[in-house]
């Protein structure tokens, strides 16, 4: 059920899969032989990148197929629509899920790479995990009519380093990044209690003009140049980062900063993806 599981690409409009499909002896997949690659299929499962994490689907118009998993009391009832969540834990801790469905909807805990791979079963979840990757899976039986739900989840460390409230606040060890004419990097990372502040140092070709964007409301953005001094960045209502500039006639250094708001409890974490674009040419640059 995760990205090797199921091994279709993204831009795929759907994957053929055998009849049936085991992984780790603790995963079986069941399938009429088709499965189209939509957001919330076992081939691209909906991310949970951050905590706490809210979503509301239709299973009447989600993707079919009968999932079985060790440990789970599964019967030919769960062969309606289904959406699958793929969750990270970087900490020991406990995911709790809300279930909020009209009758015959069930939201299904399973642990990625474990032989018993169910973790737990019901309109609620409250489990004990440890560091890895979980399946939520919000499935329905056959029959229903109305698949309309909302699910929330949650995570709470449970165990946190002796240095998790210390952010790394220095800039020495900085990952490097060299921005050209027309280049573009997309970074993913995840900032953990260990782990809240995260720096880059970015080089910028003369000449360019360029954006760095990040979306996630649990993050602040922070610029500096290369003398230090704090740059203008913008925020909008969803929580998008966004900092752009024209570079002269000479290559530019520019420090970033991401790292989690003050209203973030000490156990949060979080995952997020930084975008650095060169977009034009600064026409204005050796004038």
């Amino acid at each position: 059920m995760s990205r090797s599981l199921v091994w279709c690409a993204l831009v795929v409009v759907g994957c053929a899969l055998p009849t049936s499909y085991t992984r780790n002896g603790g995963l079986e997949v069941v399938s009429s032989g088709r499965l189209d690659c939509v957001e919330g299929s076992m081939c691209a499962p909906v991310e949970v990148t951050a905590f706490p994490f809210v979503d509301r689907g239709d299973l009447a118009e989600a993707p079919q197929a009968a999932i079985r998993a060790n440990g789970c009391d599964w019967d030919q009832r769960w062969e309606g629509g289904e959406v699958v969540y793929e969750i990270r834990t970087g900490l020991p801790g406990v995911l709790a899920v809300q279930l909020a469905s009209g009758p015959g909807v069930q939201a299904f805990l399973l642990d990625h790479d474990a032989e018993d791979a169910c973790v737990q079963v019901g309109p609620t979840v409250d489990a004990e995990v440890g560091p890895g990757t979980y399946w939520l899976l919000v499935d329905s039986e056959a029959s229903v009519t109305d698949g309309t739900f909302d699910v929330q989840v949650d995570f709470r460390a449970t165990s946190v380093p002796d240095d998790a409230l210390e952010p790394n606040d220095t800039d020495e060890e900085a990952p490097e990044y060299w921005l050209g004419l027309f280049e573009s990097h997309t970074i993913r990372a995840t900032l953990t209690p260990a782990s809240r502040l995260d720096w880059y140092a970015l080089q910028v070709e003369a000449g360019a003009v360029f954006e760095v964007e990040v979306v996630n409301p649990m993050l602040e953005l922070h610029v500096e140049d290369d003398d230090g001094e704090a740059l203008e960045v913008h925020q909008d209502a969803e929580g998008r980062w966004t900092f752009g500039d024209a570079v002269h006639n000479r290559d530019r250094d520019y420090w970033l900063r991401l790292q989690l708001t003050e209203e973030q409890p000490d156990t949060a974490w979080t995952d997020y993806t930084l975008r650095i674009e060169a977009t034009d040419t600064n026409p204005d640059a050796w004038d």
